[in-house]
């Protein structure tokens, strides 16, 4: 199966980190994909120095529609099999040319929909909506935390294939890098861990760990990553 992965190619910090990862991850693993920035930036940039097959489609502006043509082109004279769009342009750009290409296509919310384009008046509120009408074209959609799944279904009555890949931090299937994607979760509230053993007819106090939720999350995780087994062997030099 053949996937192209596309986005703007203009994303930072969290973006532009989960798209990165989620592909560095799917060459270890040896899948068939590449990526398609719609300009050139920080995305195709990240992913070449990652060893990514990357391609820039060369967009002269944000909102470049004269070059919806060659996107058609390029996705299917390119045999993909899905088009897998991250981001609210990209999103765009798939719903204006859905229904010329030949492959499945499937988007990923990484962000709260309804937030991408706040505090930039009508013209936010214009693409906003263009996003959600996309939403609900695609053929498939993914969410990345499960509150973000329930925005789409209760809010944006999104009721195509709804997956959320936000997996239990403590199987080691979320990594540090994804839990800044976490909602419905305080990361400041403070969590006590106390460690107690029995002591003849009374309990005695081993230690009282204090730390903020969100640091023990990102401990845990951390810990689950450095503790993965890999099939790459490093040598050291002794």
């Amino acid at each position: 199966m053949k996937v192209l992965h596309v986005n703007a190619g203009l994303e930072n910090g969290g973006g532009l980190s989960h798209i990165v990862n989620l592909l560095t991850e799917a060459k270890q693993e040896g899948k068939d994909f590449e990526l398609l920035t719609l300009a050139e930036g920080p995305v195709a940039q990240a992913a070449r120095e990652h060893g990514i097959e990357t391609h820039v489609l060369g967009a002269n502006s944000r909102y470049d529609l004269a070059s919806l043509k060659k996107l058609t082109r390029f996705i299917n004279d390119g045999d993909y099999d899905i088009v897998h769009t991250h981001g609210a342009r990209a999103n765009l750009f798939l719903s204006l040319i859905h229904k010329k290409i030949k492959a499945t296509w499937c988007i990923t919310v990484h962000s709260d929909p309804y937030l991408d384009f706040a505090g930039r008046s009508l013209l936010g509120k214009i693409f906003t909506s263009l996003n959600i009408r996309a939403l609900r074209k695609a053929d498939c959609v993914f969410a990345v935390t499960e509150c973000f799944a329930r925005l789409l279904i209760n809010k944006a009555q999104v009721d195509e294939i709804l997956k959320s890949i936000m997996n239990d931090v403590a199987e080691g299937k979320i990594g540090v890098n994804r839990l800044t994607n976490i909602c419905d979760v305080n990361p400041d509230v403070d969590f006590y861990i106390v460690g107690i053993k029995p002591n003849a007819s009374r309990l005695a106090l081993k230690f009282i760990y204090r730390k903020k939720f969100g640091d023990i999350l990102y401990n845990i995780a951390q810990h689950q990553e450095d503790m993965r087994m890999t099939e790459k062997i490093e040598s050291i030099a002794m």
